[in-house]
């Protein structure tokens, strides 16, 4: 090989080598700029941490309370429920004997105005059949004892009188 290529083949390793002394200082500052950044994550990571533990064990606390709170309300609501799951079955049963018997009683009102109404009926009948009836033929003796005793009073006086007497009637 003759002196210019040589020359020009150590020119290039000289290149490659600055090349590599530089993307091996380029990659040493990233290793270091990453380690930097890596211990500032870490501390951040470190004090988030340390802030949000009391909260966590705040929240806990909290849950542990809200929990036997709230089984407390769901085991009332449940007692509500039956509670007023029998009141309504209690109404409903007071309901329907109720109407039951106001039932009962208009059927023993109705039976008791038809059996009045029927006696009175009876009776009505019974007194015109036992007490007008002879009053009606008493009434009648009567009027044929006053015809008689009006014919016979009447009697003495002469038919002129009483032609005269029936003709002024008569107008």
């Amino acid at each position: 090989m003759d002196v210019a290529s040589q020359n020009t083949l150590l020119a290039l390793v000289v290149v490659i080598v600055a090349l590599c002394v530089v993307q091996t200082i380029t990659l040493l500052v990233l290793v270091l700029t990453f380690r930097k950044w890596s211990s500032r994550m870490a501390a951040l990571a470190e004090d988030a941490t340390r802030n949000a533990e009391p909260v966590l064990r705040a929240a806990r606390e909290l849950l542990a309370d809200s929990k036997e709170k709230l089984n407390l309300v769901s085991q009332n609501l449940v007692e509500i429920s039956q509670l007023t799951k029998n009141q309504v079955t209690r109404f409903d049963l007071l309901f329907t004997d109720l109407s039951d018997r106001l039932r009962l009683q208009m059927i023993r009102v109705d039976q008791l105005l038809s059996n009045t109404v029927a006696r009175v009926e009876e009776t009505t009948e019974t007194i015109q059949r036992n007490v007008l009836a002879p009053i009606r033929e008493i009434s009648a003796i009567l009027a044929g004892v006053r015809t008689a005793l009006d014919y016979l009073r009447h009697r003495n006086k002469t038919r002129v009188e009483r032609a005269t007497q029936e003709e002024e009637l008569f107008i």
